[in-house]
């Protein structure tokens, strides 16, 4: 064959291979990355803030059964308090994950009131910790408290609805061992009244002050009829009931 054939023909062969190396590199090649979509993480605020307030509800019904040394009904209760953080995981996973690792169940069956307590304690100070650091506790219509000497944990906290405190870290033994944070601060009330929880600034006017006619002869709240009596023993006041 002469030279130039031979040049010819490997030329023309070269050319013809150039497809088929093509397909051959694109098959070979990995198939680009598909782009990512970012996952948001970010929780519905407005459904955890609730699926929050329905947990600290039910974590202060705990800690009224613990208070009054009643483990049957503590037991019945830990179901609502089970439901209401499963709820809570459902919106907000990394706030249920921050409050406990134990996901399936954050407040497990015991046996006993001391068992029942440690368990409680931790949780307990975790969800009202929450509460507070989100600016929910006026929204649950609860009191915060604080004792210093709680099982395990030393300093715990927790939840409740009425405004003298009632302990469930140790119950009938240090009933009254507590103190409240962030107390709601009442104006135009008599000296000495205890606070009113939670009403707005033109409630505190309708049901107080100089336009509040007092009981004659007493020195109690003239909103409410709140007896003197009643206000030295620091029983709740009736504000909290009116409408």
């Amino acid at each position: 064959m002469k030279p130039g054939n031979l040049l010819l023909l490997c030329t023309l062969g070269f050319a013809l291979s150039i497809p088929a190396r093509a397909q051959h590199t694109h098959a070979d090649a990995a198939p680009a990355p598909a782009a990512k979509t970012a996952a948001s993480n970010t929780a519905d605020v407005p459904m955890s803030a609730e699926a929050l307030k329905a947990l600290a509800v039910a974590m202060s019904n705990l800690a009224a059964a613990l208070a009054n040394d009643d483990l049957a009904a503590y037991s019945a209760l830990q179901p609502t308090v089970r439901g209401a953080f499963h709820d809570l995981a459902d919106v907000d996973a990394a706030l249920a994950t921050a409050l406990s690792a134990n996901l399936a169940d954050p407040l497990p069956l015991r046996s006993n009131l001391a068992d029942a307590r440690k368990e409680f304690g931790r949780f307990s100070t975790a969800v009202a910790d929450a509460v507070r650091e989100r600016k929910l506790l006026r929204a649950t219509n609860l009191r915060l408290f604080e004792c210093k000497m709680a099982p395990e944990i030393g300093t715990g906290r927790w939840l409740q609805s009425g405004s003298v405190a009632q302990n469930p870290f140790f119950g009938s033994g240090m009933l009254k061992c507590g103190t409240e944070l962030d107390r709601p601060v009442a104006k135009g009330l008599p000296a000495g009244h205890p606070p009113i929880g939670h009403l707005t600034d033109a409630e505190k006017a309708r049901y107080s002050g100089a336009n509040a006619a007092k009981p004659a002869g007493d020195s109690g709240c003239g909103g409410c009829g709140m007896s003197k009596e009643a206000m030295a023993a620091g029983e709740p006041c009736e504000h909290d009931h009116k409408k």
